[in-house]
């Protein structure tokens, strides 16, 4: 006779992996300025002068002050970064993290 399989504790959740369209929504593409920053080894203040004068697309998010938020979707990051001919290029957003 074979055994019963066992049965997991019903108080026990399993949380599957997320979508790929989950995983690849627009919202978890952007990234911030710092993140650019950071890659290219330069201060934030050049990325927001490379969006202020139209070479890098972004959204601006919020006005706090004399600041502004911005966010930059990965993928015009990567085209900015192709048309400056950066050799070096991020392969996904988590090595900008």
């Amino acid at each position: 006779m074979p055994k019963p399989k066992k049965r997991h504790a019903a108080d026990v959740q399993h949380t599957a992996p997320k979508a790929r369209s989950q995983r690849d929504s627009p919202n978890s593409q952007m990234i911030r300025t710092g993140q650019c920053a950071r890659w290219m080894g330069v201060d934030t203040s050049y990325i927001v002068d490379e969006i202020r004068n139209g070479f890098l697309i972004a959204n601006n998010v919020g006005h706090f002050g004399h600041k502004f938020d911005y966010r930059i979707h990965f993928l015009n990051f990567v085209a900015y970064l192709r048309a400056r001919g950066n050799r070096r290029i991020p392969i996904d957003v988590a090595e900008l993290q």
